[in-house]
């Protein structure tokens, strides 16, 4: 059996800083229950590697966290060992794993299924596709399938506030909704979170990249609600040269007081909270600085756990535990060019963030919900986070939209009666659709790591791996006769089945009318990633002017955007 990550390791892969604690409010739900989400972005790794201190496990980026709260119950939880422990894990069909035996009650971390960087997070309402040009960066054709794009993010509705909201569901979905720390959805007033179904926001558009000299390009604004409070490097420092920070504990303070207010006026929420301390360069407070075995990125974990562990014991404090619902996650998997100090491991998985084979699509997972999920069971459903937007609409009561076609999936049935649904999985890298899961079988219809130029250049997303064929440096196409593997048997995806045998065939019948359903539902939609232009970054965000922190932007000169990965 494979150890997979342990509770303490679940940490955030590729998050940019914007931490969402907007509140959402489900009327009609489940009496008086709240809800809530934790999830990393920067890529949660999949195994623990030898010699990592108890609980602690390889992760890598950043991290989401969502709470649902009400106002009845209590249950013991304190740290991230505690859902581990009391909670479900989840794990795809396939996956190895093991018990723990330093975690109380033996507990198992499963990962799951997110396409990476924001296509793909909680909420997907539409599903949009741009057909781009039909030739590759090398030159090649890549319009063999549809390509997806979501060209806005996803909108949750509800009524109330100054901000103009685009219905995505009736008015009475929810009372309140916040959002905070990293986003990662877009900085232009259009994607505002507040625009989107949040009440309030606390967080930044973006990761924590820099510091920027303000001249060639600005520091990364943090928001409080419509106006900047500040930007990273500045107001908010990190030293790149120690690795200390107090984000996290900035971020904590604010889930923390946002529970508490929600609490006090007796109000159902959602809380989206989605730290960034594990997405390089990775940083922790001066307390946990120092305190592991694997340099900064231990670090930044061991402190991701303890604010879990801080949120979840306020929910027990307040005795609202048993009305709600927690979801812990990453976006990606392990940022294999980031480790070992900076990043985490994938296990038996192939190669890291950025691709989409299985250790850059894999993330653990843990609901909680004391008294309703069962504790301790382990899920063998195949989840994405997009299947966290369908869930929390049924946990409200609510039907999703049946104007649109719907990617998320009702987990509800799998972590409280465990009924499995099988349904096949996307991959898509940019634009085009890379891969299909379904079942334990994954159909790669392009192969691809990152372009020779990268490569020499000591840009690696799979050091130390090479499958003849598939980990390539060129974007190798594989449409007419899809490479297929069987992830029970061969989870490195090192072994494609033979193109004669029966199961490959069979394998093929089944995904090849999935994914011709799949095409038929995209929707068109507007691009947003394919002109770039400094003119329009973080120079003068509403606020400045109060703060004297408003820059003069570089005269517009728009270009096609290059992105290698």
């Amino acid at each position: 059996m494979w150890p997979v990550v342990r509770c303490a390791a679940m940490c955030l892969h590729d998050i940019r800083v914007a931490v969402g604690a907007a509140g959402l409010v489900f009327p009609g739900a489940a009496p008086d229950v709240g809800a809530a989400v934790l999830s990393s972005g920067g890529g949660l790794a999949t195994l623990s590697p030898p010699g990592l201190p108890s609980g602690l496990g390889a992760v890598d980026a950043c991290m989401d966290t969502c709470a649902l709260g009400g106002r009845s119950g209590g249950q013991e939880v304190l740290s991230c060992a505690e859902p581990c422990a009391h909670g479900a894990r989840w794990l795809r069909p396939w996956l190895f794993c093991h018990v723990s035996p330093r975690t109380e009650g033996g507990s198992l971390h499963l990962p799951m299924l997110s396409p990476a960087d924001g296509v793909g997070r909680p909420g997907g309402i539409r599903r949009t596709f741009q057909r781009d040009p039909k030739f590759g960066p090398d030159g090649r054709r890549r319009d063999a399938f549809s390509k997806l794009l979501l060209s806005q993010p996803p909108v949750l509705t509800v009524e109330g506030g100054s901000a103009h909201r685009t219905p995505a569901h009736p008015q009475r979905l929810l009372h309140h909704q916040r959002a905070r720390q990293k986003r990662h959805l877009g900085h232009r007033p259009r994607f505002h979170p507040l625009r989107h179904g949040f009440d309030e926001w606390f967080g930044s558009p973006n990761c924590h990249f820099g510091p920027y000299d303000g001249r060639a390009q600005p520091n990364i604004p943090v928001y409080r609600d419509w106006e900047m409070v500040g930007r990273y490097y500045e107001e908010f420092p990190i030293n790149l040269k120690t690795g200390e920070a107090n984000l996290t504990q900035v971020y904590l303070q604010e889930a923390l007081d946002f529970i508490k207010r929600q609490q006090a006026d007796k109000r159902p929420f959602f809380l989206y909270w989605a730290v960034d301390a594990t997405h390089a360069p990775v940083y922790a407070s001066r307390p946990f600085l120092g305190t592991s075995q694997r340099g900064r990125y231990g670090d930044a974990v061991r402190e991701i756990d303890d604010s879990v562990g801080k949120i979840l014991q306020l929910l027990r404090d307040l005795r609202i535990a048993e009305a709600t619902f927690v979801f812990f996650t990453s976006d990606n998997g392990a940022a294999l060019i980031s480790a070992p100090q900076q990043g985490g491991s994938n296990g038996p998985f192939l190669c890291g963030k950025q691709t989409t084979f299985e250790g850059g699509m894999r993330e653990p997972a843990i609901a909680w919900w004391p008294g309703r999920v069962p504790a301790g069971q382990v899920s063998h459903q195949q989840g994405t986070l997009m299947d966290l937007f369908t869930t929390s609409l049924s946990l409200a009561g609510l039907a999703p939209p049946s104007d649109r076609v719907i990617d998320g999936l009702d987990l509800l049935p799998a972590m409280l009666r465990g009924r499995l649904t099988d349904r096949p999985i996307f991959y898509y890298r940019g634009n085009t659709l890379m891969a299909v899961t379904l079942g334990q079988h994954k159909a790669h219809f392009w192969t691809w790591t990152n372009s020779w130029e990268e490569f020499r250049q000591g840009v690696d997303f799979c050091p130390g791996q090479n499958v003849s064929g598939v980990t390539t440096h060129t974007q190798e196409e594989h449409t007419r006769l899809p490479l297929i593997f069987h992830l029970g048997r061969d989870p490195g995806e090192r072994f494609p089945l033979s193109f004669a045998s029966t199961e490959y065939l069979a394998a093929l019948g089944a995904i090849a009318p999935a994914v011709q359903q799949h095409q038929k539902t995209l929707v068109p939609g507007q691009p947003q990633l394919n002109v770039c232009d400094q003119a329009v970054m973080n120079w003068a965000p509403p606020g400045c002017k109060k703060l004297g922190k408003c820059l003069t932007p570089p005269e517009s000169t728009p270009e096609k955007c290059s992105w290698p990965h």
